[in-house]
This record gives structure tokens, sequence and C-alpha cells, in this order.
């Protein structure tokens, strides 16, 4: 919310209420400020003690001060960091340690780090003297130039501040990061200031600000200008399992250059649309097709004439997947720019730019065309079309149209099938290269439910209190992909482990004797897995009657969601289906049967129904999961429906002897 007149504010539509109340806040924080420096470093304690009792610590201050300025007609760009964090526990060990990462395109500067210790009156500075510097061990990219300083604040203990200090400049201000207001701890202040020239032209922009109140303050000083954007009283980012990034969860600023004006009155654009974007991006693509005997053998080798189009492409997307170890990198520009098509094969590993590559190159070695994409995973919460900008996208695929259907081949999804694209991009908005001047923005499809399935029929008897049957599962879909990575390429023991896991039943005296696994390798078809199993001391006969819950997948029967406020996140919409079918024991009939039963809603289903003949009884189940993101909304008709399927699910069937 901008402050800056009420004129300003009423004409955005924006209601006077609204406005006098970011007006208190702001000035409620200004006093708070203002008395709690005047505070005794006790006193400054007990107050946060008292308003933040379960916490370990909090951000007094976290601030950054961008500055944007001209100089010889390029922008030079540099950020102040200050972080003053006060320790309010007696486990600081999380909070002793810190770092600072500096790249090609991001350097660091002036880099103080220092303790606060408090005394009667004020606190005594104690400054961090080592800063060990390293590269990013830890990070999954194989090789990367992202260099981390690392130290440790000295004399951590209860009631001390923790201070950080430093100057990062930006290279290019393409490459403008982003700034989050909130964290994992909660922000006492957060301020986030852009001054720049008043011939540059910047653009900020808000994300995800629903939870808070950010007053926005604009000054014009001689030839420049200043906007201060604040927000105080920050609750604390609450993260749980399958729950959305942190750039989801966060308020967030991104304050891009759109253009600038240089000496001689031309406008240089910057970032200010897709088509700037495509037109920097198409810079990476130059000599990247260079004729070669290797690759164009390589392509005759794979394709044959009588192939039809759609044959040619999915062999030689197939070999790629098979054939190109992904491995990733970000080393300066290289972190940007592919390898051409021809070393890559030379290499016979790249980064997800270099596998675009060769299969682009490949394909028009066959002469079909391909084009460059660049895509964010769904991790990144920008559009394209709203903030086109390298924040919005993190990967980079080929698409391939044909008769009006475009595939979206990344080879990075080793075990994925041409016509699905990798889940992780599913939904996202792509930017697709046709040639140096025109792109598209296309949405990646989210693939239905009804294309991810789990399918395992069972054919079971009754033997002295244990279960014993045979199966057949069927995965299709990314039910497939992901489970293919659990059962290729591991040891024995690792496989029948998961195996035992996959088709368990969720009861722990499950056991496999035999399986077999099919189609593993052939992404166009199901994998098949034929299993024996036994269930030990799983049904009850008392006197002449038979008790027994036919519903042996208790999958999903334990899915409340509780003391939760943030969405669930789900890989894939799909499908799961069971089919038992019980042989009805020699001397005995059906005495009791559950109903049918059915409930679903937008989000979960499920419907149990139940067949008999004369030897058998059939129980057909399916259940759903039709969401990429479950909000907090849902939550209570979530609970309801799973709250109604469990009580499904707990149904026997009674068996008698016959008289």
């Amino acid at each position: 919310m901008a402050l800056y007149n009420l004129k300003h504010i009423i004409g955005m539509g924006i209601s006077i209420n609204t406005y006098l109340k970011a007006l208190l806040i702001g000035v409620y924080s200004i006093i708070c400020m203002k008395s709690y420096a005047q505070m005794k470093p006790d006193e400054e304690f007990n107050y946060y003690s008292e308003r933040y009792p379960d916490e370990t610590a909090v951000y007094l201050q976290k601030t950054q001060k961008v500055d944007y300025s001209i100089v010889n007609d390029t922008i030079v760009t540099t950020i102040k960091v200050y972080e003053e964090l006060l320790q309010l526990g007696d486990n600081n060990v999380r909070h002793a340690s810190n770092q600072v990462f500096s790249s090609t395109f991001s350097t660091v500067s002036d880099l103080k780090a220092y303790t606060l210790v408090p005394g009667k009156r004020d606190y005594k500075r104690h400054d961090v003297v080592a800063f060990k510097e390293s590269y990013d061990k830890d990070s999954y990219v194989f090789y990367d130039d992202t260099k981390e300083i690392n130290f440790t604040y000295p004399a951590m203990q209860k009631g001390v501040k923790t201070v950080l200090e430093y100057t990062k400049k930006i290279k290019d201000p393409k490459l403008m990061g982003v700034f989050f207001f909130d964290t994992y701890i909660p922000v006492v202040k957060a301020t986030y200031t852009i001054n720049h020239d008043r011939d540059i032209t910047v653009n900020p922009q808000v994300h995800n600000d629903k939870n808070l109140t950010i007053i926005t303050s604009k000054k014009e000083i001689t030839d420049r200008s200043e906007i201060t954007f604040v927000s105080s009283a920050i609750d604390k980012i609450k993260f749980d399992v399958r729950a959305p990034s942190y750039r989801h969860l966060a308020s967030s600023i991104y304050s891009p250059v759109s253009s600038y004006k240089m000496s001689d009155g031309e406008v240089n654009e910057v970032i200010s649309t897709a088509s700037n974007l495509h037109q920097w991006y198409r810079t990476f693509l130059k000599d990247l097709h260079k004729n070669d005997n290797a690759l164009n053998e390589l392509v005759k080798s794979i394709i044959t004439p009588q192939d039809s189009v759609m044959e040619k492409v999915k062999k030689i997307y197939y070999w790629v997947q098979s054939n190109i170890k992904y491995i990733a990198f970000e080393d300066g520009m290289r972190g940007l720019i592919p390898h051409d098509g021809n070393y890559v094969l030379n290499k016979r590993y790249g980064d997800c730019k270099d596998m675009t590559s060769i299969i682009v190159s490949m394909l028009r070695e066959a002469n079909i065309n391909a084009n460059y994409t660049w895509v964010g995973s769904r991790d990144i919460p920008y559009k394209y079309s709203v903030t086109p900008s390298p924040i919005t996208d993190n990967h980079m695929i080929a698409t391939f149209t044909h008769q009006g259907t475009t595939y979206y081949l990344d080879a990075t999804g080793q075990y994925t099938p041409i016509d699905f694209p990798t889940s992780m991009i599913q939904g996202k908005e792509c930017l697709i290269s046709l040639d140096d001047e025109s792109f598209i923005i296309n949405e990646v499809p989210i693939i239905p439910k009804e294309r991810n399935v789990m399918t395992d029929s069972v054919n079971i008897t009754l033997n002295n209190g244990v279960v014993s049957g045979n199966g057949f599962v069927s995965l299709t879909g990314y039910a497939k992909v992901f489970n293919t990575y659990r059962l290729i390429n591991t040891n024995k023991k690792s496989t029948d482990d998961y195996v035992e896991r996959l088709l368990g039943k969720g009861n722990n005296k499950f056991e496999i004797d035999t399986y077999e696994v099919h189609n593993i390798s052939n992404l166009s078809s199901p994998i098949n897995i034929d299993y024996q199993f036994k269930i030990s001391d799983y049904y009850r006969q008392i006197g002449d009657n038979i008790y027994v819950n036919l519903q042996l997948d208790k999958t999903m029967t334990d899915a409340l969601i509780q003391n939760r406020t943030v969405p669930v996140k789900n890989e894939y919409k799909y499908i799961n289906r069971s089919i038992t079918t019980l042989a009805i024991p020699e001397g005995f009939q059906i005495a009791d049967i559950p109903e049918n039963v059915s409930n679903h809603d937008e989000n979960f289903g499920y419907k149990i129904n139940y067949y008999t003949n004369e030897s058998e009884i059939i129980v057909e189940k399916e259940f759903y999961e039709d969401y990429l993101s479950l909000e907090p909304s849902d939550f209570d008709s979530w609970n309801d429906l799973i709250l109604d399927y469990a009580k499904a699910c707990r149904k026997v069937i009674a068996l008698e002897k016959i008289p």
C-alpha cells in the first residue's frame, strides 16, 4: 500500500479507514523504535521476552538500502544490508554461526559482524575477527561459483544482539534479487529503501503482502528519488511438511530497473517487458548450432526415414534422457549460457540448458523445429505475464509443437514420458523463443488425475488366521515416474524394502513372498508388478463366524490436517484404485456386507463398492487427490471427508457357516 498523500490513496481505491490504519501503524512504529532505543539492555530484553515468550530470537531490524546510479552510461547497483538480531533464549547455537554469499554476479565488501553484549546501561561490542571463505559445497549444483563467507559470533548468550552489515554490488541490474520482509523468526521492523537517479525508472513490485501492512513513502532529493517500504510487527513464517516454498509463503519486494536515460538522451530499456527479457535471453543462444558430423551421424543412427515425426521426436528425446547425465553447473555466465549440442554429445553430461541444447540440435538435424524455452519450477511464485524477469525462472527445456499440441521436453526428468512435462513445472508459465524476435508465453498443462493412476488388484484366501494372495499392480503417469526412481538403480535390499512399503497395505504384518517388476525401462508403458503375499493375524474367527476387513489398503485414513496454517503442496494429482477379490471359504456364506459408499469435493473423493457372486466377494475402492495446493480454507472440508473415508474403511464383512 502506498502512503504518498490522501488524494493518491483514495485515487487508488483504498478506503480512508485503511489509510488511517496504516498511518497509525507508522506513527506507532516510530514512537516504539524511539522508546526502544532509549531502553537499557535489560529493559529491552524483558520487553521482547514478554512479547515473544516462545521465541529464541527476534529480528529488531532487517534492512536493505538499494542504490541505482548512472556511471558512464551504465547502471551501478549497490545494496547496503543491515540485520540486528536479539537473542531471547538459552539455546542460541543455531544463531551463533552465519554466512554471506558472493558470486560472479554479486560481490560483497565492507563486511562487518559483531556481538553486542549487554551491560548495566549499554552494550559492549565484540567484533568477529575470522571470516572463512569456501565454495557452496552443500548446494545441489555439481559446480557452483557461489562463495560462502562463514563466521561465528563471539560471546553468544541470552540477551546479546548480533549485528551483520555489508555492501553488495550487483554486476548487472537485470540480476537484481528479492527482499523478503518475513522469515523463520519474528521481525520487529523490516525496511527496504530504493534510492536512484531521476533518469532511472524503477518498477517496484510487492508480492504476497496479504498478511502484512506495508507502508510506502516517497521523496525527491535534488536529482534523485527515494522510495521506502516499511512493515512492523511481522510474525514468523510457519513452515510445515509438504509446505510451499519460502518464496511462496514470504512477503517480498522486487525492484527492477525498467529503463534509464543515457548521456545522449537515448532511453535504454533494461527489463520492463517480456520482450526485453526475451531479447536478452536470445543473446545466450548465439553460435549454438554448428555443423558436426558426429551429431548428424548419431541422429541418423537413432531414427529412420520411415519414422513419423512423433516417432523421430520420441526416439531422440528418449536417447537424450538415457544417455546424457544431468549435472547442474552455475559458473558465472555458464549459469545462463548453454553449451552447443556437439560439446554436450562429446562430454555426455550437462545441465538443463545443455540438455535442451542437444535436444534442439538433434531435432534440427532431423529437420524438426524445436524451441528453447525458459520456465520456473513450482517453487517460484512469479509469472512472466506479471514479472518478466530472471527471478521468474530457474530452468530451461525444449518445446515442440505438432498438430496443435505442444510437448514440453525436459530431459532432466529421466523417466518422464514425452507426453508429460516434468511434475515440477506443471501450471507454470514458460517463455518459448520462436526466433530472434518472436516468442510466446504458454502455460504448462497440469496433468489430470486420471492419467496418474496406481491400480492394485489382489485375489485372496483365508486360512488359519492368515490372508494369502497374489496381486498385480499397474502404475501410470507420474505414479510410474516417481516410483521408477525408487525401483531402478538401487541395490536389491533397497528395492525389496521399497516394494514392501509400496504394496504393504499399511499393515506391519504384511509380507511379500515373491515379486517381479515389468516395463520399468519402457517410458511408454505402465510399470507392472506381479507379487504374492500374506498377512498374519488379519481376520477373526469367532465360533461359526468370520469377520474380515477387505480394505487392505489403509492409505489416507489418517490424513487429517491439524494445527496447520500453511497450504499443503502435492507433487501431482492422482487416483489410487484397489480391487480385492475374496474367495469365500468352503462351507461359509455371506452373513453381512457393508453398503456401497462414496463422497467427494473438489480436492478429495472416494467410492467403495461391494459385489458378490456364489463363490466370491469383490470390493472395488477408489480415492483421489485432485489438487496441487490445498489451501487452509479447505482444511475443514478435507478433514470431514477423511473422517468419513476412514469410517468407511473400517467396515467389515461377516461370513457364517452354512447350516
